[in-house]
């Protein structure tokens, strides 16, 4: 691969988005239907029309020609007014599907769930609003907007049961239609409802209820071989645009969707889960909440898939569940985070160090990292009970009592110390809750398997009960927590009533309450939906109450704008006020914040100064510097970057970020275990004589336990090439390869596992090795067949017979992100069998990531640049290169003869 930094050239270059979908395995030869449906355009002025649902609807089509499906088998309808046009047009094509058939049915525009029927409805055009159908029931004289607005509750009910059904199109009836024709397996997409708010409401700040978004329901009765996905759960507004800067061409979720169906061998709720977590996370990051749901009842059509394998189901790499555990476990205990600590559970749930996570988890919740709650110490005698159980975030335990967290709580003496203080002080509240305190203890040293675990988890859940009960609020986040990750059922309190107690300890001010039903609503934890908005109020009321953990997520929710309006000067003076009472987390997030900055644009387009934070590499590395020293991965990380690049610096200083890349990398930070094993790869950075000569096969493997997509890429090449005295090993090279994919399509898109280029990278590999006959047996067989060395080569990259490899090009170029935090991003340039630019997908990631939207020019230059690849039969990399040279000589020659424009 050769890399091209063209941050000043590519100004004069620059994908159309589109997807490549659906084509039958093998073993499927039915005949595949669509009917694609988008309504855009409402007549009722009430009723906000949408921007980009014919947009929708035209791709989707699109895209399903371009993967094999025949132009008269799909049926696009756009601008349907009325529910004669609908059946007309939805009745024909059911006309055309026979027994047996895959149907695909999709639906772009506004949508609605009556709750008393439980039905859901696809809104047509000529639907009248609650409004104007309230207006029609009212004499002349009380037709004014102050009077419909205070009778339109009383005419809900009527308008939902008659207004609705006449003006929309049953989901239930369309299934059941559907069904009636026998097919096969049918996937049912609904891009809906996106715009219910009012046109003024800021999205981010509206508290989530059943009026607030989406109110489609789920449906309860879905025929055998069906899989219907929402692009919304209930109560929430489907995204169609992040701001006046997005102006992409689809909504959110259909623009993922689009993306995300070109996987060979994925399944239906495999496509479905993979569109849920690339919806959510890139709506969490542009400050939205949107999380898709599906539901599925497939049975023998539970195989299926849009596009057929590429081999992976039948190269698995045999792993040891519990390889790399210890390792990993040893270095997130050292700063731990529910994160990394549910990561670990996740990746190794049956080993030994899964329990410890669990643990820990346990006592992260019942001593929040945090709070800034001490205790000045007296010279006063303290009760034993006190000195052994009272809880560090307690402010209401007597000031001489320092308080101890729950992991260091010695529950063997403070048990008998506890049962002998309320002895002598029955009436004593506070000495029930330590007591229940020392019982949790105990328990959470057991292992889940212990019969006296539950036992002794009850005995701390009615000493909290009967504290709680005499108005002692600290049990009573306690009382509403001490089942969290106990792996243990308590058939006294229901996940519900848990919360409410946690909500009462909230209202009462108890800040790791607060914080914690913050951090609930935030991610959806433990049955309380998510509600950014909700988060914020509760996060800010921790902060305030002085919570150094929440003084953290206001400052992120400030950034990001995550459930209210960003104001990137108000995150920096939290995060301060967090770093200053020790938050190594946000010296980390200040370093980041100067780095990147962050300007505000107002509505004529000028910067708001008052709210913005111009980028400031010197404030970056110091704070980067700061955390760096407490001994923190990620900010290690961002030194050696900045220090290799001299950001912030007189010169670029080479070997002190070599030192913190290896700092960083050996203190488990993916992205450093990555970058460190390149750098060693390609000779940028010696191997240390105390970390051995297998350093780097050492990091990608420690990298491929956290669920690196990237470090599976790496060790196939390396096992294909023979490198760092590893054999040549063409078998293990695939499987790594295939993990790869696999690992990728499970990525956070977020982050760098996520961007599509490094499962694209495991394709190559794989073709590469196929056409060349390195994918072979030992006899010498080939291990693909040719239809998926044909899927390799169309949905990964296509071999170039002269040189025998796909030619792949590394590009550097800058992203508009219009009076937005300016930054460059990394394209890859290949061929592949698509029509499609493969930069595309990569720029759809790119600008979802970082909310830099302003970049059609360098798109559509590169889209042409593909095309003209194509019908010229040259590589794509190669044509690229040679229109930057072509471009830098332009530059240089016009500066040499004094143009400088």
């Amino acid at each position: 691969m050769v890399q091209v930094r063209t941050a000043g050239v590519l100004a004069a270059l620059a994908i159309m988005g589109s997807l490549v979908l659906l084509a039958a395995t093998g073993a499927q030869a039915e005949t595949r239907r669509a009917f694609v449906l988008g309504i855009q355009r409402y007549g009722d002025p009430d009723i906000q029309n949408l921007t980009r649902a014919d947009n929708d609807a035209a791709d989707i089509a699109s895209d399903l020609q371009e993967v094999g499906f025949d132009k008269k088998n799909i049926t696009l309808a756009t601008d349907v007014r009325t529910r004669d046009e609908f059946d007309k047009k939805f009745q024909a094509f059911l006309k055309t599907v026979d027994e047996g058939d895959d149907v695909f049915f999709f639906f772009s525009g506004h949508g609605t769930g009556i709750e008393a029927s439980n039905k859901n409805y696809l809104l047509l055009g000529s639907l009248k609003s609650l409004k104007t159908y309230t207006r029609a029931r009212l004499l002349d004289a009380d037709r004014r907007d102050d009077i419909i607005a205070l009778k339109m509750p009383a005419f809900e009910s009527q308008y939902d049961a008659d207004e609705i059904p006449k003006d929309g199109v049953s989901v239930a009836d369309i299934i059941h239609a559907i069904a009636g024709r026998k097919p096969a397996a049918a996937f049912v997409v609904l891009d809906a409802c996106r715009s219910l708010p009012p046109a003024t409401a800021d999205i981010r700040t509206l508290k989530r209820s059943a009026t607030s978004g989406s109110r489609l329901l789920p449906n309860d009765d879905l025929p055998t071989g069906f899989l219907t996905l929402y692009s919304a759960s209930y109560g929430e507004t489907a995204i169609e645009s992040f701001g006046p800067t997005d102006k992409r061409r689809n909504s959110l979720f259909t623009e993922v969707l689009r993306q995300e169906m070109q996987r060979p061998g994925q399944t239906l709720p495999q496509l479905a889960e993979r569109a849920r977590l690339v919806v959510r996370a890139y709506a969490a990051k542009g400050g939205f909440e949107q999380d898709p749901e599906y539901f599925d009842n497939l049975a023998a059509a539970d195989d299926f898939t849009l596009v057929g394998s590429v081999g992976a189901e039948r190269f698995p790499l045999p792993q040891q569940q519990c390889e790399g555990a210890q390792q990993d476990w040893e270095q997130i205990s050292q700063q731990p985070a529910r994160e990394t600590l549910e990561r670990h559970r996740r990746r190794f749930q049956d080993c030994p160090t899964a329990e410890l996570a669990r643990r820990a988890l346990v006592d992260l919740i019942s001593s929040p990292v945090g709070s800034s709650f001490t205790a000045t110490p007296l010279d006063r005698n303290i009760d034993d009970c006190d000195r052994l159980a009272a809880a560090d975030i307690d402010n209401a335990r007597p000031p001489e009592v320092p308080g101890v967290s729950l992991g260091k709580l010695d529950f063997d003496a403070a048990i008998p110390a506890c049962q002998k203080s309320i002895a002598r002080n029955p009436r004593l509240a506070r000495f029930l809750y330590d007591y229940g305190r020392a019982q949790q203890a105990a328990a959470n040293s057991m292992r889940p398997d212990d019969p006296a675990r539950q036992q002794t988890l009850l005995g701390a859940y009615a000493a909290f009960k009967d504290a709680a009960d005499r108005g002692y609020i600290a049990s009573l986040y306690s009382l509403a927590t001490v089942f969290d990750y106990a792996e243990a059922r308590n058939p006294d309190q229901t996940q519900d009533q848990a919360n409410k107690d946690l909500t009462k300890a909230a209202d009462q001010g108890f800040p790791a309450a607060m914080y914690e039903l913050g951090l609930r609503y935030k991610k959806g934890l433990f049955g309380i939906q998510p509600d950014f908005a909700e988060a914020y109020d509760w996060m800010g009321k921790a902060a305030e109450a002085g919570s150094v953990a929440a003084m953290v997520d206001v400052a992120e929710s400030l950034w990001y704008g995550q459930g209210v309006s960003p104001d990137p000067r108000r995150a920096v003076e939290w995060a301060e006020r967090a770093a200053d009472a020790g938050s190594v987390d946000a010296k980390v997030d200040l370093g980041l914040f100067y780095f990147y900055g962050y300007k505000i644009v107002d509505d004529n387009g000028d910067i708001d100064d008052a709210k913005s934070v111009l980028s400031d590499d010197s404030r970056a590395l110091l704070w980067f510097g700061r955390a760096a020293l407490a001994s923190n991965a990620r900010a290690q990380y961002n030194l050696a970057i900045m220090m290799e690049a001299g950001d912030g610096l007189p010169i670029p200083q080479p070997e002190i970020a070599a030192r913190y890349y290896r700092l960083a990398a050996h203190g488990g930070f993916e992205d450093a275990e990555i970058d460190l094993a390149e750098r060693l790869r390609s000779g940028r950075i010696l191997t240390s004589p105390e970390n051995g000569a297998n350093e780097a096969v050492d990091l990608l493997r420690r990298a491929l336990s956290q669920g690196s997509a990237r470090g599976a890429t790496y060790l196939a090449e390396i096992y294909r090439n023979g490198e760092f005295g590893v054999m040549k090993d063409p078998l293990k090279a695939m499987q790594y390869a295939y993990q790869a994919i696999k690992l990728s399509a499970e990525a956070d898109p977020t982050t760098e596992d996520g961007n599509p280029f490094f499962e694209a990278d495991a394709g190559i590999l794989l073709a590469e090795m196929a056409v060349n006959g390195q994918a072979n047996d030992i006899n010498g067989r080939p291990l693909l067949d040719e239809d998926e060395v044909d899927r390799l080569q169309k949905f990964y990259g296509t071999i170039n017979p002269d040189i025998g490899k796909v030619e792949v090009r590394k590009l550097e170029v800058p992203l508009g992100c219009n009076g937005y935090y300016s930054r460059h991003a990394t394209l890859w340039v290949w061929d592949w069998g698509r029509r499609v630019s493969p930069t595309e997908p990569q720029f759809r990631s790119i600008e979802r990531q970082t909310g830099c939207y302003d970049n059609a020019t360098l798109r559509r230059t590169l889209i042409a640049s593909f095309l003209l690849a194509k019908k010229t039969k040259v590589p794509f990399a190669d044509l690229i290169y040679q229109q930057i040279k072509e471009a830098r000589d332009t530059v240089d020659g016009d500066t040499a003869a004094g143009r400088h424009d």
